[in-house]
């Protein structure tokens, strides 16, 4: 008389589909969130930021006036006195200039705010070298020891509806033989005796050879992401082979030798 087998019940092989399937989502979860985890821990270590470029000053956002438009440009001066007239062929050309992308956002913002920025002419009368000597004075320069220590950028004389005036500098310096830059956005208020006066400052890195568009927000979070998918599922497969590997080593020492 042969042996009958006794089959699984349903009841216990649809317990096990679901643990499995619980144990699929759980492994995955846990890594996707690791994943997005490293790309956040590589983007602050990288640009500054762990997801997207912080927005722009609210200064500029909320502008109602544009007063003058000043290009910051210490090429020729030894002390970073980076004051120098504008024109509307330098404006154009920042808009296009790939270095000067984060300056490019201020004035696109007050254009689309309907500010002239091509036409707004330059303070003749800033004083760059003040402004330049109280950020470092607040240290809100990051000190790098290969950095070009003057930097170039735009400073953006701005009013809101209160007519409160505001004086927003975005400007960036390189960092030697790289592709790196680091980008500033600084605010001065006006003092009653007529000066800028140092309020806020905020600043992040940037690539210009194409890297920040990878290993950024959001190409390299979802890269990380979709890997620690595909880490985790593997792990879920290659459970049950390696228990089966272990079982099957275990059995092979247990049997007798003759």
């Amino acid at each position: 008389m042969h042996a009958q087998s006794n089959p699984v019940p349903a009841s216990q092989g649809t317990t096990a589909n679901k643990r499995g399937i619980g144990w699929l989502v759980g492994l995955t979860s846990v890594f996707a969130v690791l994943g997005v985890g490293l790309a956040v821990f590589l983007s602050q270590r990288l640009w500054g930021y762990p997801f997207w470029r912080p927005g722009l000053a609210r200064e500029i956002a909320e502008a109602t006036a544009l007063t003058h438009l000043t290009i910051l440009d210490p090429s020729n001066d030894k002390d970073c006195n980076f004051a120098k007239p504008g024109s509307r062929a330098i404006v154009s050309i920042l808009d296009s200039d790939a270095d000067f992308q984060n300056e490019a956002r201020l004035l696109a913002t007050l254009e689309a705010r309907g500010l002239a920025v091509s036409v707004t002419s330059p303070d003749a009368g800033l004083d760059g070298s003040a402004l330049y000597r109280q950020l470092i004075e607040a240290d809100r320069l990051k000190p790098v020891s290969n950095e070009k220590p003057c930097l170039w950028g735009v400073a953006l004389e701005v009013a809101n509806a209160s007519g409160v005036r505001t004086l927003v500098v975005g400007a960036h310096r390189f960092f030697a033989g790289t592709d790196t830059y680091q980008y500033y956005e600084s605010v001065f208020n006006l003092r009653e005796d007529g000066k800028w006066r140092f309020a806020r400052e905020r600043h992040y890195q940037y690539d210009v050879a194409g890297m920040e568009g990878i290993l950024e927000w959001p190409t390299m979070h979802a890269v990380l992401a979709v890997a620690g998918l595909v880490v985790g599922a593997g792990l879920w497969l290659a459970g049950p082979l390696i228990a089966k590997l272990v079982r099957f080593v275990r059995r092979r020492k247990a049997a007798p030798v003759f």
